[in-house]
């Protein structure tokens, strides 16, 4: 059996940069192991699992509040990549692939928060206009049985 969320690219995405970053703790100084290591690990972990939770049956709001978290924990890597990169702990070229990576993600997620939301507001309208036409049948049906009552009296 295969999840909802597996399906999905940005958790794809989410799952290869975490196992990249993974790589890259490795070969972090020890003096770092409770700061930035710590912090990373918890945050690229982070992102992968708040789109898993969201997307399993919650609702819009929900989904789109937990692709906001998986951004908002991305946007903390790449803090933590910066850092890094300015600590020389990371080369170039390695910095630039795991940007480029967190780039591409970010865009993905607001893509899709865009996409949920959209949705979800197309939606809404839809419920409202069925709601405007339910009330204007009602006074319409009022409106006639006043009408048909009015010709029957005057009869």
């Amino acid at each position: 059996m295969v999840f909802k969320f597996e399906k999905l690219e940005v958790w794809q995405l989410s799952i290869d940069l975490a196992n990249e970053v993974y790589s890259l703790i490795d070969s972090l100084p020890d003096s770092e192991k409770f700061n930035l290591t710590s912090q990373i690990r918890r945050a690229v972990t982070s992102v992968s699992l708040n789109i898993a939770e969201g997307s399993t049956g919650q609702t819009d709001p929900e989904q789109i509040r937990f692709i906001g978290y998986a951004h908002r924990s991305l946007m903390e890597v790449v803090a933590c990549l910066i850092l890094m990169k300015k600590r020389d702990y990371i080369s170039t070229d390695l910095y630039e692939k795991l940007y480029q990576n967190s780039e591409k993600l970010s865009a993905k997620l607001l893509a899709m928060k865009r996409y949920i939301s959209k949705k979800d507001f197309n939606r809404m309208s839809l419920m409202k206009v069925m709601n405007s036409i339910k009330q204007w049948s009602f006074v319409v049906c009022q409106w006639s049985f006043v009408v048909i009552h009015r010709h029957k009296l005057q009869e």
